[in-house]
């Protein structure tokens, strides 16, 4: 961990870092699924497992969201 991820991190109480960190590797995870099922293979399982990627990355997505507005709350209301 470099320097500036842990200045990155001194606000960061909701965990939206590691949140964000799990949503790109989700996102790898999904890449994978669809190019496999879009393959010669037409393997239809990948489809199926792709689409509870996406299923899962929306979750996440909105997640990170309503963190997101929590600690912009946070920060108005010390600024209040």
């Amino acid at each position: 961990m470099s320097l500036n991820d842990e200045y990155f991190n001194v606000n960061d109480t909701l965990k939206i870092k590691k949140e964000w960190q799990d949503f790109k590797e989700l996102c790898a995870q999904f890449e994978v699924e669809l190019t496999e099922f879009l393959s010669h293979k037409k393997n239809k399982s990948a489809g199926i497992r792709a689409r509870k990627k996406l299923v899962k990355m929306r979750n996440l997505g909105q997640k990170i969201g309503q963190n997101i507005m929590t600690k912009k709350n946070e920060y108005d209301s010390d600024y209040s």
